[in-house]
């Protein structure tokens, strides 16, 4: 292993696998750097129904997804093959296009190498996972596009809108609330102008979806699939733990995107908003977290509509 942080990962993520006995893979594309670019496989015992490309948050290490979330076992029960990638490295932001592009390389790889051509494919994630979901979703489901088609699309408290988000890291500096406050909106504030430049224009190129654009054009491409996001905007709690209000959360992105998914025609665009239900591997109370889906109401969401 390249170093102590990878064979913990490695370790961490055996343990978690043999808890529901599945066969994996890892594949490291970058050889021999195996600190990014690494993407692995937990392949079903039976003949694979469909397969998913589940997408951690940001600085979220892959093998940390299998105990924050329990999508992974339920995914491997219901014979759905799943891949979990880690792009640049285990801070990107999935908007960009790099991450884009790499995220693109893994699936059609993916494809080929446990021959899935023919099978369903699902794409989701958590957070700025989920807003990479979204991202991928758009551009391959645009007519010139050549990139594996996915057939259902969902997100876990997804930030969409990176014109709305550096508003409110704007606002987050200037109220001061707290030392950590400032100094984490400042560090995301240089990291989005690194990636995606200062200007509106910019942040909207970039963003899922953007509020300010009337003509929908990045989600239009969604009209025509299921499309479910979940978020739980606990907002007294927002106020009294983080000093947020609603137009700081996700939920605002989500409950937008997709409003105007249901009015540009998509019937099967679902808000799903919860109440109490997240809260972190450790017992800490946050709503935004894995915790807010119900893993087996999702699988049944999924086998209903591909009726696998």
């Amino acid at each position: 292993m390249k170093n102590k942080k990878t064979f913990l990962f490695i370790v961490s993520l055996i343990f978690s696998l043999l808890s529901f006995a599945q066969k994996f893979e890892m594949t490291f594309r970058s050889a021999p750097d195996s600190s990014r670019n690494f993407y692995f496989a937990v392949i079903p015992e039976k003949e694979i129904k469909a397969w998913m490309v589940l997408l951690p948050g940001y600085g979220e290490a892959p093998s940390n997804v299998f105990n924050d979330s329990k999508i992974t076992n339920s995914a491997a029960a219901e014979n759905i093959l799943l891949i979990l990638p880690s792009l640049k490295n285990w801070d990107t932001f999935y908007l960009d296009s790099t991450s884009q592009n790499i995220l693109s390389s893994i699936i059609i790889e993916v494809v080929s190498k446990y021959n899935l051509q023919n099978k369903p494919f699902i794409i989701g994630g958590f957070s700025l996972g989920a807003s990479g979901a979204v991202k991928y979703a758009e551009r391959a489901l645009q007519a010139e596009s050549k990139l594996p088609n996915p057939a259902m699309l969902f997100g876990i408290d997804p930030p969409l809108d990176l014109e709305r988000m550096l508003i409110s890291i704007d606002k987050a500096i200037v109220r001061n609330s707290s030392e950590a406050s400032v100094k984490e909106a400042k560090f995301i504030k240089e990291k989005m102008k690194d990636l995606f430049g200062k200007s509106n224009e910019e942040l909207r190129k970039y963003s899922a979806y953007t509020y300010t654009d009337n003509t929908n054009k990045h989600i239009a491409s969604l009209k025509n699939i299921p499309v479910r996001l979940y978020t739980e905007p606990d907002i007294n709690w927002q106020i009294e733990n983080r000093a947020r209000d609603f137009y700081d959360l996700n939920s605002s992105d989500c409950s937008a995107m997709i409003n105007d998914l249901r009015i540009l025609g998509n019937k099967q665009a679902e808000l799903i908003v919860t109440s109490g239900k997240g809260y972190r591997i450790n017992g800490t109370r946050n709503p935004h977290s894995w915790s807010i889906v119900d893993e087996k109401e999702l699988m049944n969401w999924i086998k209903n509509y591909l009726k696998i």
